[in-house]
C-alpha cells in the first residue's frame, strides 16, 4: 500500500475576517478546488466565509436561484469574491519560521479596516 505525505505549508494572513472582522484564528480549515487547483481555506466562525490561504480570495459555492431543473442538478461552482483578505509572506529558515508583512499600500484590501490602528485603539477601549 503507497502513502501519500501530504506536504506542510505555512501560511499567514489577517487576523480578523475581512467580512465582519471574525476571529480566523478560530475558524476550520477546509479544502476547495478552485481553477484546477486545490486551496487551503480557513472558515470564518462567525459567519462561515471561506478565505483562501494562499491568495487571500473570499471563495464560495455559487448557486444560480434561476438555474433550470436539470441545471440544479450539476454541482455547485466555486467561485471568487476577489481577494478580500491580506496575505504575508513566509521564510522557514534553520527551524524558525518568520513572517513578512505584506505592508503594500497600493492595493487595498477589506481586512485592512481591521489591522487600522482606529479599529485597535477602539477595541482597546472596549476590554
Amino acid at each position: 500500500q503507497q502513502q501519500q505525505q501530504q506536504q506542510q505549508q505555512l501560511y499567514a494572513l489577517d487576523h480578523h475576517c475581512y467580512h465582519m472582522g471574525g476571529p480566523l484564528a478560530e475558524g476550520d480549515m477546509e479544502d476547495i478546488k478552485f481553477k484546477g487547483q486545490i486551496h487551503p481555506c480557513v472558515v470564518c466562525p462567525w459567519h462561515k466565509y471561506k478565505i483562501s490561504l494562499k491568495t487571500g480570495e473570499g471563495l464560495y459555492k455559487h448557486l444560480d436561484p434561476f438555474a433550470t431543473p436539470k441545471q440544479q442538478q450539476q454541482k455547485p461552482k466555486t467561485k471568487s469574491r476577489g481577494k478580500k483578505q491580506r496575505v504575508h509572506g513566509i521564510l522557514e529558515q534553520n527551524g524558525r519560521v518568520f513572517v513578512r508583512l505584506n505592508t503594500a499600500t497600493e492595493i487595498k484590501y477589506e481586512s485592512d479596516h481591521y489591522a487600522s490602528e482606529e479599529f485597535q485603539s477602539r477595541m482597546r477601549g472596549k476590554r
